[in-house]
Parts: C-alpha cells; structure tokens; sequence
C-alpha cells in the first residue's frame, strides 16, 4: 500500500532543448514539478514534470478532516487547471 508522497514544485529556466521542444525561449520560466511516492520508507515512483509557466495555474485544495488533519487535496483528486 502507498503511505504517502510529496511533491515539489518551483520555477526553473528553460534550457535549449526543452525550450526548443516548448516553443519557448531558452531561458524562459518554466515550472519544474518532482513527485515522489512511497511505500513506507521506500520509494515506488519518481516524476519530473516540466510546464510553461504562461500557460498554467495550479489548484491546491486543502481540507480538514473530522479528525482535525489538514489534507492538501481530496483523496484519488489531483487537478490542474489548464488556461488557454
């Protein structure tokens, strides 16, 4: 069973390659995602996501559950919103 993952995210410039495969230019921001799922200690899944800065907002949605925690989205939900 998973038991939990973090999720990192911040801006990072746009190298060459990347920006060439974005249309973007080098150098341009971009916002760098890194997800890491674990069972217990273990780590099961890495991912590095990279989005153009211009074009994305992200949703966090935090709730308290009854038993007084604060989760940062409802649980099996994940959602970005994608603005054109």
């Amino acid at each position: 069973m998973l038991s939990h993952a973090e999720s990192y995210i911040e801006v990072s410039p746009a190298d060459e390659e990347t920006a060439a495969r974005l249309a973007i230019a080098a150098g341009a921001s971009l916002l760098r995602v890194e997800g890491v799922t674990y069972r217990r200690e273990d780590v099961v899944e890495y991912s590095e996501v990279l989005y153009r800065a211009d074009r994305y907002r992200f949703l966090i949605e935090s709730r308290r559950e009854p038993s007084g925690v604060v989760v940062p989205w409802r649980r099996g939900e994940a959602r970005f919103v994608t603005e054109q």
